[in-house]
């Protein structure tokens, strides 16, 4: 009796998982949740300004959202371009000319250009505005003369060569300058004009060129930002995040609200850091950091050591 043959289908597999991309392109990993949840919630309200230029210590935590430094740093500190696509140092150290990509574009339609950074360096260094960080910028080229009022804001070491090229120059040899300019995110030189220095806190007069655009404005109760579809500048800058808010939970402390979830990143101090080391699972989600100053050496070689 002839055998009856058994015909075993070959499994088809399953077909791949459609990867998710979200407003600006940025491909999300595989296991992450949906783009409705790509939410990261800060313990915070609302800061004086979103702009370092305006104010660095009445600031929130992001470092000026709605604009690009010239340069930025990776997880190692390693300096990287941003607004910059490159740069160079003079053959004694002094000056240094950033060359800035083309075609970053502020919201309201306008690019930004080398007269967007030296319109923020001038106000910086301008006596009457009395910028609470000035002093980071002493070393650049008649900065503490110009932030005493002995000479003008055009006399600082901040120039435009042309519309998106941009020198630097320094009172001596700075090789660490780069590093120096984590703080360059500047102004909308035309919102400024047209709308005064706090224009990024209201809807309405808000202008980014960066990955993100304000939202929502409720004055002492919170903030939102939600992706630019405008965003015109380098894709290494686009977030997984979709939305990013900030608001003060029913929580009375950060902590606690990191832990029941009602924020979802808090900056701890030497306190609550102690306490989330102990932890054994805070510990795992704790992120040491170096200070924002740092201090930075000049070494001199010679030939005999």
């Amino acid at each position: 009796m002839e055998k009856e043959k058994v015909v075993t289908a070959t499994p088809v597999p399953p077909p791949p998982a459609e990867s998710m991309v979200n407003l600006l392109g940025k491909e999300l990993p595989a296991d992450a949740a949906p783009l409705s949840e790509q939410v990261m919630s800060i313990f915070g309200g609302t800061p004086y300004t979103q702009d370092r230029f305006i104010s660095m210590y009445r600031s929130s935590g992001f470092t000026s959202p709605f604009s690009l430094g010239l340069v930025r740093f990776d997880k190692d500190y390693n300096v990287l371009p941003c607004a910059a696509e490159n740069w160079t140092m003079s053959e004694d150290g002094t000056r240094w000319t950033f060359y800035l990509y083309k075609g970053i574009m502020w919201s309201d339609g306008k690019e930004l250009t080398a007269d967007d950074y030296v319109f923020s360096f001038r106000y910086g260094a301008d006596p009457a505005h009395a910028w609470d960080f000035a002093w980071y910028y002493s070393n650049i080229k008649n900065w503490a003369a110009a932030t005493a009022g002995a000479v003008g804001v055009e006399e600082i070491g901040v120039k435009k060569i042309d519309d998106h090229t941009l020198e630097f120059e320094a009172t001596e040899a700075a090789p660490y300058l780069p590093s120096q300019l984590i703080w360059s995110v500047p102004l909308s030189k035309a919102a400024f004009e047209a709308h005064g220095e706090l224009y990024n806190n209201a809807v309405e007069t808000h202008c980014t060129c960066s990955p993100l655009k304000l939202t929502s404005w409720e004055k002492d109760v919170e903030f939102t930002f939600e992706l630019n579809e405008k965003y015109t500048g380098p894709a290494e800058l686009i977030p997984y995040y979709t939305k990013f808010r900030s608001y003060v939970p029913a929580a009375i402390d950060a902590l606690t609200a990191y832990q029941t979830s009602d924020v979802r990143w808090m900056r701890s101090d030497s306190t609550t850091g102690r306490v989330a080391e102990a932890d054994p699972e805070l510990s795992q989600q704790l992120y040491w950091m170096y200070g924002d100053f740092r201090t930075y050496f000049r070494l001199y070689l010679s030939g005999a050591l």
